[in-house]
């Protein structure tokens, strides 16, 4: 390999990525939009940070959660938006796997009574408060087990971060490898690359 076709990862993800603003005005407010772009060689190799949801989210479950104890139509109003996403994530899943592989087939009807019947439990739920609070804690327990794990796992993400950046590309041979390890692939395992053995 010749050294002048082979750059380092990390040089390759920031000349290959562009962030820019949009400012204007509407009306008598000016607004301004960050946007962010990268090429097809710096998206595949791009480290993607483990997602760390923000704390907030944890005090907006909790106030979700304690809706349910609130009177009827707010038990109601806040209960009907989750069925509503489950109804679109359910129809999503069933796209994705076919309408009518999913009606002629035994596995198909099975799935389609059992999410018929969870939305049929969460819109009534909806009038008794159930579905707003399995909605607020499940979101509460979810943030707090994702940040448990990240600060659990944090001195082994950081050596994976370490290991990214010590990674290399060669553009006659279109491979990543590692120098330390020896370890190589094609750019979109560029991730895995950065994870030990």
């Amino acid at each position: 390999m010749n050294n002048d076709q082979i750059r380092k990862v990390s040089s390759i993800v920031g000349s290959g990525s562009t962030t820019g603003y949009t400012t204007g005005w509407v009306g008598d407010s000016s607004y301004s939009v960050r946007h962010f772009s990268q090429n097809s060689l710096a998206s595949q190799l791009s480290y993607e940070h483990p997602w760390d949801p923000p704390g907030c989210l944890i005090f907006i479950g909790a106030i979700y959660a304690l809706a349910a104890f609130g009177p009827d139509f707010i038990r109601f109003l806040t209960g009907v938006p989750v069925v509503l996403v489950v109804c679109i994530f359910i129809m999503a899943k069933e796209w994705e796997r076919g309408i009518l592989k999913s009606l002629f087939s035994l596995k198909g009807w099975i799935s389609s009574i059992l999410s018929g019947l969870a939305i049929m439990f969460l819109f009534a739920g909806s009038f008794y408060g159930v579905t707003t609070f399995l909605a607020g804690a499940s979101l509460v327990a979810f943030v707090v087990l994702r940040k448990n794990y990240l600060h659990k796992n944090r001195e082994k993400h950081a050596r994976e971060l370490e290991n990214w950046h010590q990674l290399y590309y060669c553009f006659r041979d279109d491979v990543v490898f590692h120098p330390g390890t020896g370890r190589y692939g094609p750019p979109e395992t560029a991730q895995l690359l950065t994870q030990e053995e």
